[in-house]
């Protein structure tokens, strides 16, 4: 660990790098004065503090961002979470008097972004422009009079890092002429914060990557019209996808009602709710194993709602007060799943007119009633069947919609 000079330590350079960009914000935290004192341990917290619950505020690193620009008197600082390339422009979570916000700016083009000569930092070591490039190759550059001077910036530090997966990240905070160039507390203080903010942006990208496994995973079940519930500890409702919220809205054997499941007074309704009870209590076992299935009647005309519980294995760990316990899943054989017709065409080389009717079919229709659906002959319908069959190996209609329900196009 390294002394600094305004009385706490920075820690040496670990020797990965990343990539910060300019950001602006005009919101001062609540939690941290802008004149704090950085040698009491409770400021100091604090400080640090801000940068970790960036990752949950709707602009990320809005607070801290914001802090630092005023507490350096900068007119910029920002984090830059993607560099610049020839497909897309980099990728900033930007700060200054006018706000914070998310963009890719002009200096995330990508020929500004590779114009700057203020980059390929030693990682995590926090330089001014001056100190890297000295002054007057800085201030003679084509950088600093077609992007520093039109926005009032003459001073710039920053430090560059890498996260465990190589994205290249950087730092920096930039300063008018009037406002001097920066000092060595400020230099330490920016160091101190380095190090955080790999880890910061490194749970970051990782939040991302399980947000997006996550829609997908919704996405693939709302599309093929299966209907999930999540269940916490005590049996309340935590989430639902749309199609269990569209089937607990007609409230036909199974709705909600203040944040639990209620189910019809039959027989199968009972059972239901000692399965639930069931899975929920098995979740209590080191290895939880209740998986259970039971169908729901519903009004006169319309099929009994298929559902599925399974309990969820615990983990022992400190997620919160409400914990996924029990998933149930809903199916309604009335909702048919449709295959994408574009979809089939690839799949099958199929021309757009029998990948029209394949999807009709697959939706469940019977031949006669695809025919009326398509504005077709009976005949047509058939030469289609036959060049389709030969396309796709099916031997009769019952065989094909198998083979289509079963493929990717149902996804």
């Amino acid at each position: 660990m390294l002394q600094n000079q305004v009385g706490f330590s920075v820690p040496k350079s670990t020797g990965t790098s990343a990539v910060l960009i300019l950001t602006m914000s005009n919101a001062e935290p609540d939690s941290l004065p802008i004149d704090a004192d950085l040698s009491d341990q409770n400021a100091l917290a604090a400080l640090v503090g801000l940068v970790y619950e960036g990752l949950l505020e709707p602009v990320p690193w809005f607070s801290i961002l914001d802090w630092l620009r005023r507490r350096l008197h900068s007119n910029a600082t920002g984090v830059v979470l993607r560099p610049a390339s020839m497909d897309e422009p980099a990728f900033a979570i930007n700060s200054n008097s006018r706000g914070t916000r998310i963009s890719s700016n002009i200096y995330g083009s990508f020929y500004y972004y590779f114009l700057d000569t203020f980059r390929h930092l030693p990682p995590e070591q926090v330089l001014t422009v001056e100190e890297w490039l000295g002054e007057e190759t800085f201030l003679n550059g084509d950088f600093y009079h077609e992007y520093y001077v039109p926005r009032d910036i003459r001073y710039a530090m920053g430090a560059d890092f890498y996260t465990d997966d190589e994205t290249e990240c950087r730092i920096r905070v930039c300063r008018s002429p009037d406002a001097g160039p920066f000092t060595a507390e400020n230099k330490a203080l920016l160091q101190l914060l380095v190090s955080h903010f790999k880890r910061s942006v490194q749970l970051y990208f990782r939040l991302c990557q399980i947000d997006t496994e996550r829609k997908l995973y919704a996405n693939t079940l709302n599309r093929i019209q299966l209907g999930s519930i999540l269940l916490d500890d005590t049996g309340k409702i935590m989430t639902r996808n749309d199609v269990a919220a569209e089937i607990l809205s007609r409230r036909d054997g199974i709705w909600e009602q203040e944040g639990s499941l209620q189910v019809s007074p039959t027989t199968q309704g009972r059972r239901l709710q000692v399965l639930l009870n069931k899975a929920l209590e098995d979740r209590k076992r080191p290895i939880p194993s209740v998986t259970e299935a039971v169908f729901m009647p519903r009004k006169a005309g319309h099929q009994n709602l298929s559902v599925l519980i399974k309990s969820i294995p615990r983990v022992e760990r400190g997620d919160g007060k409400r914990r996924p316990a029990v998933e149930v899943f809903l199916r309604d054989p009335e909702q048919k799943t449709c295959p994408s017709q574009d979809t089939l065409s690839k799949l099958f080389n199929l021309t757009p007119a029998e990948a029209t009717l394949c999807a009709s079919l697959a939706a469940g229709n019977n031949i006669n009633e695809a025919c009326s659906a398509l504005g077709i002959t009976r005949n047509t319908a058939k030469s289609r069947l036959k060049s389709i069959f030969s396309k796709t190996g099916a031997t009769r209609q019952s065989h094909l919609v198998s083979i289509l329900l079963d493929t990717i196009a149902a996804l």
